[in-house]
């Protein structure tokens, strides 16, 4: 029986405007009248998120969650209690930035509450805009101000993912102790071993005293890959990467712009 869905956002349940689909809202309002724990399960900071958790009404009551930050994040969403966070390093951090910006990528540096930029284009800025994620743009390269402040995750950004795939044989023994993976066709999302989609969802079932079997995760791309392999169910959508549908027990045959996320639940889940 399933009691939790964790759910990707970027090309899963949001369509490629970055929209909730009518059809998804209405589904997940139904599960969750059945105590089926509906989970937003996102590489976006928790303020990116706000105004979706708004919009599914996963706000209106206590002991309902939010993985954010591949989560390295996990944050009750009534209270905004943030529960655990897994962070990286300071030493590293610095290394990273140096790396990322010696190779001529866009930087981002997440706290619990702000991005910190580097070589933030036009573009980038407006996705920002429209995601709600709270940024500062930097143009020195110190970072002494985040010395005591933990970092949640680094975020390498260039229109080019193979260029950015071809980064990581470059990292060395800079890759140690992180996780790596990637998504929305340009990002490099880089967090400390202890977080990802996966391991949040695993910490979150262990919270709720829920079995892993009893679970089901939605996703697209590398990133949602730990949480897909790690839920008792785990689906992708059909327009998620190829490697992604491999190792799924279920492939929607609707895309991110058709529902899939409902497909899904009614799949597995009798909503009516």
């Amino acid at each position: 029986m399933i009691k939790i869905i964790a759910c990707d956002l970027d090309e899963t349940l949001l369509n490629d405007q970055r929209q909730l689909n009518p059809i998804d809202q209405t589904t997940i309002k139904k599960i969750r009248q059945k105590d089926i724990r509906f989970v937003l399960a996102s590489g976006r900071p928790y303020k990116g998120l706000e105004h979706l958790v708004k919009a599914l009404q996963l706000d209106d009551q206590p002991n309902e969650y939010v993985l954010a930050l591949n989560g390295a994040m996990i944050v009750e969403t009534k209270s905004k209690k943030i529960l655990q966070t897994a962070s990286i390093p300071y030493e590293h951090v610095i290394q990273l930035l140096q790396f990322g910006l010696e190779h001529h990528v866009c930087v981002q540096i997440y706290t619990t509450d702000t991005c910190y930029a580097y070589n933030f284009d036009e573009e980038e800025k407006e996705i920002f805009a429209q995601e709600h994620i709270p940024y500062v743009e930097i143009l020195d390269q110190s970072i002494e101000f985040l010395k005591n402040v933990s970092v949640l995750k680094v975020l390498f950004e260039r229109r080019d993912l193979a260029y950015l795939k071809s980064l990581e044989p470059l990292m060395g023994t800079l890759k140690e102790g992180l996780t790596i993976s990637y998504s929305s066709y340009r990002y490099m999302e880089i967090n400390s071993h202890k977080a990802d989609k996966g391991s949040g969802l695993k910490e979150l079932a262990k919270l709720l005293d829920i079995d892993l079997s009893d679970t089901m995760a939605i996703g697209d791309n590398y990133n949602d890959a730990s949480m897909i392999q790690t839920a008792g169910i785990g689906v992708a959508v059909q327009n998620s990467l190829d490697d992604i549908k491999k190792i799924a027990d279920y492939v929607t045959s609707s895309t991110n712009n058709e529902g899939a996320v409902s497909e899904a639940i009614n799949k597995f889940i009798q909503v009516e």
